[in-house]
């Protein structure tokens, strides 16, 4: 079941990285958030051996990991237009929270 969390992880980030390259910011911001919230799904899997819906995987991260936790709420208050460095800074830190899983 990891295996398999940590492929759709980085199946969102190649979409978000393809969508961004064909400057669909909206569509790409979209995805990398989406792998945020797989790898919150995959922290409390790896940690509880519990499989939760996204939305109940962040609430247990508030608890367990509150630096990921901020990340993931700082980068889920965007909304409408989605500026460049919006979408380099969510990019940024999704890196530095999928090389630490």
């Amino acid at each position: 079941m990891e295996n398999e969390l940590i492929e759709r992880i980085r199946e969102y980030i190649n979409a978000g990285d393809r969508l961004s390259k064909e400057n669909k910011s909206r569509l790409a911001f979209k995805s990398y958030m989406e792998a945020l919230y797989a790898i919150s799904v995959y922290l409390v899997y790896r940690d509880l051996g519990m499989l939760l819906p996204a939305g109940a995987a962040v609430g247990v991260l508030r608890s367990r990991y509150p630096d990921i936790y901020s990340i993931i709420e700082k980068h889920a208050a965007v909304q409408d237009e989605i500026p460049p460095e919006a979408l380099r800074a969510l990019r940024a830190d999704l890196e530095k929270i999928y090389s630490m899983i």
